[in-house]
Formats: structure tokens, C-alpha cells, sequence
């Protein structure tokens, strides 16, 4: 996206074009999706989609928009992974106090993201506004690459680097042999390659 169409976009969506800000809240799905992955406690998660807390973070950015006070991609970056942030933080104090948890799973979204090692959640409030913006960008165009990929591509990559799932529980996961797995991850990571520059793939 052009910085004239984002601007462009941006005007459109302040002035309550919901056309225009549908188009926006879009474009950084993938991204939104990625990160709710990886921000969830095993435990919501399985009670709770990433998908679900994207849903919500996009419902709320659609409805507030006209709070968003930024002009540039990276400040529209910083607001959305803050509203799915917060959004995540809530779920987990829900879900983890409703099942009673232990204090060492009842943690704030901020831990959660370090023990996740999320550098584009972690960033939001703990970075420069430069490595900000470049992470936030970088993540962008990884997911939009990533879900570019055949679906089964996609879930291998996601399970294997994202998860951190062991080629034997994503053959397991997948009903394939491990052997099919690793190729399935080869393919994806080709298939990155040529949709991104080689330093944001390696």
C-alpha cells in the first residue's frame, strides 16, 4: 500500500467511510492473526481462537476509529497491536481466573509477551518509535507473505516456528509423515524467500 492510498484511506475512514476502513483493518489481519497466535496462553487458547481476539480487536478499531490519531502505517501498526494487546490481556485474566488457576499463569499480558519472546508485542511499549515501525512493518509483510502460502504450507510453518511444535506433533497434527512435514516446510520457507527480501525470511 502506497503512503498517498493509506493516507488516502485514512481521511476516508475518519470521515466514517466504514468502505474505507474495512479496506485498512484488512490489510493488517494477517498480522493481527500472527500475533494473537503467539500471545495466547495455552490455556486460554484453547478455549479462546486467535481468530476470536482478532475479530474483536478489528470490531473495535472499526467502531473507535475516529480516535486514531496517527498519520503514518507504522502509528496505524502500534495502535491495532494495542487494542489486541489489551484485548488479549482480558482474555487471559477471564479465562485463567475462571478456572482458577495458579498465580504463575495469572500474568500480565506484558509477561506473557516476554515469555513468548514477541518482538512486535513487546515492542509497542518498550522500543524506540525507528525499531518500532520496523518491526511492526517487517511482521506485516511476513504475514501477508505467510498467508499467500497454500494452506497446508501455512500451517506447517505456523506450527513449526510460530508454536514451536516438534516435526512429529505437526505429523501428527497434519496426518502426514514427518518426512512430508519437513517438506511441506521447505516448500514454505522457498515460498517466503521469493515473496520477501532475504533478511526478513533468515
Amino acid at each position: 500500500m502506497t503512503r498517498g492510498t493509506f493516507s488516502n484511506l485514512v481521511e476516508r475512514a475518519r470521515s466514517g467511510d466504514r468502505e474505507a476502513t474495512g479496506q485498512l483493518l484488512q490489510k493488517y489481519r494477517p498480522w493481527l492473526q500472527v500475533l494473537a497466535s503467539r500471545a495466547l496462553d495455552p490455556i486460554v487458547s484453547a478455549r479462546l481462537s486467535g481468530s476470536d481476539i482478532v475479530q474483536q480487536t478489528c470490531l473495535e478499531a472499526h467502531r473507535d476509529f475516529q480516535n486514531f490519531r496517527g498519520q503514518t502505517e507504522p502509528e496505524m501498526i502500534a495502535w491495532l497491536g494495542q487494542i489486541l494487546a489489551h484485548n488479549v490481556s482480558e482474555a487471559t485474566q477471564v479465562h485463567v481466573l475462571a478456572q482458577k488457576r495458579s498465580v504463575h499463569l495469572e500474568r500480565s499480558t506484558a509477561e506473557a509477551d516476554n515469555r513468548h519472546g514477541d518482538p512486535d508485542l513487546v515492542a509497542v511499549g518498550q522500543s524506540s518509535p525507528s525499531s518500532r515501525a520496523m518491526r511492526g512493518e517487517q511482521a506485516v509483510r511476513l504475514a501477508d507473505a505467510m498467508h499467500d502460502l497454500p494452506p497446508d504450507q501455512l500451517e506447517s510453518l505456523r506450527l513449526r516456528y510460530l508454536e514451536g511444535w516438534s516435526l512429529a506433533d505437526i505429523a501428527a497434527r497434519l496426518e502426514r509423515s514427518e518426512a512430508a512435514v519437513a517438506s511441506l516446510l521447505k516448500r514454505g520457507l522457498q515460498g517466503l524467500r521469493q515473496r520477501l527480501p532475504q533478511a526478513e525470511v533468515d
